[in-house]
């Protein structure tokens, strides 16, 4: 059949190099122009039709973004691609799936066929296809089997969750070209006024249910030594974390608890959230605030020793 044109939807919160890899392969084997349909494109007023079953993925906590930034996000990210001028528009359109006629007011008519980028544990592409095949639309479903191993990371709600455990890697998985705008826009602050629940546990889930385990635990929660990172910030702070650790204030047995200024003790929440992410560690510090300048932090007395040893190199 020839198809008019090849239609690649998503909430795109955020854009990230899933997406950017799914629309490359896309380029390379059709010939046809592209689409890309932005959904739930005014996350606090949903289209009328687009909450069927009470749709979770529309929740506030899952939208930090609106149309115009993802717009220019995806924008941004094809600026030097080689496949840029085969994106024919970014429009916003309602949820085809199940509101197909509003949809149709965004896109071409058929012929069109949707794509859908399928990973190993997504059912909800499956059932996308099956949706738009009863509508009378063909589908083209690219398997991650396609792409290369990379996109199999890219998932916003991993994103979200990586923004909300502290894990600084998360922008490893957005487009080069438009990491530094999503950063201008403020979406690490956006993403932390929601919070969620366990997002550490979130991503911990995801990497031991990852079909290449090594490689998401490679790129998600990267070895990084954490008195090189903090010596940029104070002069020999590895040390002195050596030694608040080492003579905590109170030190319980199983528990050791250190006041510490808040750049230090965020420093060590971010080195439990690492160990407890990849598994090294089954707890994680808790922390309380004494005054605006320090925080009381409760550390497991395993995970003070695992730390300790990385301070130590």
């Amino acid at each position: 059949m020839n198809y008019g044109y090849e239609i690649f939807t998503g909430r795109f919160q955020p854009f990230h190099i899933g997406h950017y890899l799914t629309l490359k392969h896309l380029a390379e084997i059709s010939d046809r122009k592209i689409v890309i349909g932005i959904v739930n494109p005014d996350p606090a007023h949903p289209i009328a039709g687009d909450q069927q079953k009470d749709w979770h993925r529309f929740e506030k906590s899952m939208n930090p973004l609106n149309f115009w930034e993802r717009q220019k996000l995806i924008w941004l990210a094809l600026a030097d691609s080689e496949f840029k001028q085969k994106v024919e528009a970014v429009v916003p359109i309602a949820r085809p799936s199940v509101n197909i006629g509003r949809a149709n007011q965004f896109l071409p008519p058929q012929p069109r066929r949707f794509v859908l980028s399928q990973k190993w544990n997504d059912e909800v592409e499956a059932w996308k296809a099956n949706r738009y095949q009863k509508l009378g639309d063909d589908t083209l479903v690219i398997s991650c089997r396609d792409l290369p191993p990379l996109s199999t990371l890219g998932e916003g709600s991993v994103i979200r969750a990586m923004v909300q455990a502290r894990l600084p890697n998360w922008g490893a998985l957005i487009p080069e070209k438009s990491l530094q705008y999503l950063c201008n826009l403020g979406f690490e602050e956006r993403v932390l006024e929601e919070p969620l629940d366990d997002p550490a546990e979130f991503v911990r889930e995801f990497i031991q249910n990852h079909p290449n385990r090594e490689l998401a635990a490679r790129l998600l929660v990267p070895e990084q030594p954490l008195n090189e990172a903090l010596t940029t910030k104070r002069k020999n702070v590895g040390q002195v974390l050596i030694d608040r650790l080492t003579n905590p204030d109170q030190d319980l047995g199983a528990t050791r608890i250190v006041i510490l200024p808040v750049d230090l003790a965020r420093e060590v929440e971010k080195m439990s959230t690492h160990l407890f992410v990849e598994g090294s560690s089954t707890e994680r510090v808790s922390m309380k605030e004494i005054d605006k300048d320090n925080l009381q932090v409760e550390i497991s007395d395993q995970t003070c020793r695992l730390i300790l040893r990385k301070l130590r190199g």
